[in-house]
């Protein structure tokens, strides 16, 4: 992909042509895998969702230009991963307010939960007394 920090805001290129260059697959068959697999360029649109310097839907546009066959599944990918990132970090700051420094356990197991898991901590918080009570096992490590 095209270096974004090079281009964009430097009058190369400016706004939605900055964020398509960026998004741009070059073509050869060793990177093939980013025009096919949503899952390898999605942290990337995560983290440019992340810096808050466009909205998603100037994003979203740009990356339809620039990889048309899979830019939805990307931007879909990505949008669950930082909405994700969001919610483990809000939910550490819960725990750790309530209930103090956790264990390194607590934190791996939060860096890799599922949504599902997510949530089921979250609402375990209001009324768990532990931090056991909330992780269960993960607590102890």
């Amino acid at each position: 992909m095209a270096f974004h920090s090079l281009l964009y805001g430097t009058g190369i290129l400016s706004g939605f042509e900055a964020l398509a260059d960026s998004l741009t697959v070059p073509p050869g068959p060793q990177f093939a895998k980013y025009r096919q697999d949503p899952a390898l360029t999605a942290p990337i649109v995560s983290y440019m969702l992340g810096l808050g310097k466009d909205d998603a839907a100037t994003i979203g546009a740009a990356l339809d230009a620039a990889q048309p066959e899979i830019g939805g599944e990307i931007m879909h990918t990505a949008a669950d991963q930082f909405r994700a990132e969001g919610q483990v970090k809000t939910l550490a700051q819960f725990m750790q307010t309530r209930f103090g420094e956790m264990p390194g356990g607590v934190a791996e197991q939060m860096q890799v939960a599922t949504p599902d898991q997510l949530d089921t901590w979250s609402q375990r918080l209001f009324k768990g007394e532990s931090l056991e009570a909330v992780f269960g096992k993960a607590a102890r490590q």
